[in-house]
């Protein structure tokens, strides 16, 4: 009942599934309701199935905090999205590693990732630059550290991904 992403998200999902591809398009305002289905998996059936399926063994799984990006936050805020994490987590023992995730501009972000890492025992940072900053920003040092005084890894997406809220000059390693 609470949504992932931001509606602006779903909504540029929506676009791009319609108009991305060659011609016949499709109704984006048909497929945005079905944009945040296709996207969640909240009790984490699809995703260890396709992985028996495909014969993985473990995954990771990261949140995805575009709130400040997009200008608008999902409905689901990323304390929730890192609660639901954890959850997945212990279901899934040895099959699910999540890790943490909130923008480090994010009011109070340290804080929740701190809380993400000690009280859920999620097991890593993901770090998102296309949302508006390098990895090498002195706003990522105080995670970094806490990181390695934990001892957890530190992903960071530097993929190429459609959409305007993408600031891509950002994901360059």
């Amino acid at each position: 009942g609470k949504e992932y992403f931001p509606k602006r998200h779903s909504w540029i999902s929506a676009m791009h599934w319609a108009y991305g591809g060659p011609p016949p398009y499709r109704d984006p305002d048909a497929i945005f309701p079905r944009v945040e289905e296709g996207f969640s998996d909240p009790d984490g059936t699809y995703t260890i199935s396709s992985m028996e399926e495909a014969g993985i063994d473990a995954a990771l799984v990261y949140p995805i905090d575009y709130g400040l990006s997009m200008g608008e936050d999902a409905a689901l805020t990323i304390e929730e999205k890192h609660q639901q994490l954890a959850e997945l987590q212990a279901k899934y023992p040895g099959r699910l590693y999540c890790f943490a995730g909130p923008n480090p501009r994010r009011q109070g972000a340290l804080e929740i990732f701190d809380r993400a890492i000690k009280e859920y025992k999620l097991k890593g940072l993901k770090v998102l630059p296309h949302n508006g900053y390098y990895a090498w920003d002195h706003t990522l040092y105080p995670f970094y550290e806490r990181c390695q005084e934990h001892g957890l890894p530190v992903a960071i997406c530097t993929m190429f991904e459609f959409g305007g809220h993408h600031r891509l000059r950002f994901n360059e390693p």
